[in-house]
């Protein structure tokens, strides 16, 4: 439960990032609207400056409405994930607790290999977040973290936390 609580936390700490830097982001959107605007004066030099500057202010407005839409999405499917993750933690602390009856050579080799795996992805968590603290990363613990969780994830989830 405290694992879900600091990643709920970390959650609320990049969306308040995000946030906090709207500006950032808007900054680069409207330079993205003087580079378009640069490329079409450029390319086409035949179309009049007002049907330039109306395409340009649409883009700007359609990337506004499209980045809104995403947090949004983010936002009420990343809930959703805490719900069904806080669930499984709860299976799974349940099935730990009472589990399935073994002999004792399989308990203990499944046993090792949850701490081995798990002690395994914390250093990577740790090593990602750490480096990307380094590169100075604004969101590099939420990054460590969330490297950590899809670390156990079998053959793929390693490959997901890359792509991050």
């Amino acid at each position: 439960l405290g694992v879900m609580g600091a990643l709920a936390m970390f959650i609320v700490e990049g969306v308040l990032s995000i946030r906090e830097n709207a500006s950032v982001y808007e900054r680069g959107v409207m330079n993205a609207v003087e580079d378009t605007k640069r490329f079409f004066a450029a390319g086409a030099s035949g179309l009049p400056q007002n049907i330039v500057d109306e395409v340009s202010e649409k883009a700007r407005a359609k990337a506004k409405a499209i980045v809104s839409d995403i947090v949004s999405a983010l936002l009420s499917e990343g809930s959703r994930f805490l719900v069904e993750f806080l669930m499984l933690g709860l299976y799974v602390m349940f099935w730990l607790c009472t589990p399935m009856p073994l002999n004792s050579n399989t308990e203990s080799i499944f046993r090792r290999y949850l701490l081995l795996k798990g002690s395994a992805c914390i250093a990577y968590g740790i090593s990602v977040g750490f480096l990307l603290k380094l590169l100075r990363v604004e969101l590099a613990l939420l990054f460590g973290v969330m490297s950590f969780f899809f670390s156990f994830i079998p053959e793929v989830g390693n490959l997901i936390a890359l792509t991050l």
